[in-house]
């Protein structure tokens, strides 16, 4: 995928109001180093750098699980 796409991406967190980084892998190294073989996901890494939560795909209402995890890792 071109530039372009990279600001498609842009424009929607922009249009969604999202208010944290955005990150592309436009080399793929992240989807290698998370096996990450599901479109979307979600890599939840506490401040160690350790990975803690991986969902992949999407299911709906799933936005609440993610939530309570990141409260809980802020916690820690």
């Amino acid at each position: 995928r071109g530039r372009g796409h990279v600001v498609n991406v842009a424009s929607l967190a922009g249009k969604l109001g999202i208010k944290f980084p955005v990150l592309l892998d436009t080399d793929k190294r992240v989807v290698a180093a998370y096996d990450l073989n599901a479109m979307p996901a979600t890599v939840l890494i506490d401040r160690d750098g350790r990975v803690r939560h991986l969902h992949r795909g999407y299911r709906e209402g799933v936005e609440q699980t993610y939530e309570q995890q990141v409260r809980e890792l802020l916690k820690e």
